[in-house]
């Protein structure tokens, strides 16, 4: 477990959606399927970083 999913755990109940589907998902496995999908990820055009694809597909999937 991460920290961040450590401290997440204390402020949510055990059966909290989130924590099911953090539990059901393996998010690793998922980064390599998600790594170039943009295109300035890919050409280091200079500029801001951008997100991380991980993070940005959570960020979806909260959304619906």
């Amino acid at each position: 477990m991460r920290f961040g999913s450590l401290e997440l755990a204390q402020h949510l109940k055990q059966n909290n959606v989130l924590m099911k589907i953090d539990a059901l998902i393996d998010w690793g496995a998922l980064r390599p399927m998600l790594t170039g999908l943009y295109k300035r990820e890919l050409s280091n055009g200079g500029g801001q970083k951008p997100f991380d694809a991980l993070m940005i597909l959570k960020a979806i999937l909260l959304g619906q």
